[in-house]
């Protein structure tokens, strides 16, 4: 009885916990129109070199330009 009520308080303190920090990031606010824009050409830059040098990945996340470059395993 002690335990699931230890365990009861301990979920509600994390939740409580996970609750406040939303809070937080709303009221941070959102990152300006370039940080995002730098963000997102960041993520193009990588996942067009990870893609070039592994084709299979590239494949499977269904970009089919890849296709000609599949390793022959």
């Amino acid at each position: 009885m002690i335990k699931r009520t230890l365990t009861f308080m301990l979920c509600l303190v994390i939740k409580l916990f996970l609750v406040s920090l939303l809070g937080v990031a709303q009221t941070a606010g959102a990152p300006s129109q370039q940080a995002e824009a730098a963000f997102n050409a960041l993520v193009d830059r990588y996942f067009d070199f990870y893609f070039q040098v592994s084709p299979t990945a590239a494949t499977q996340a269904g970009f089919h330009q890849y296709d000609s470059k599949l390793e022959d395993f």
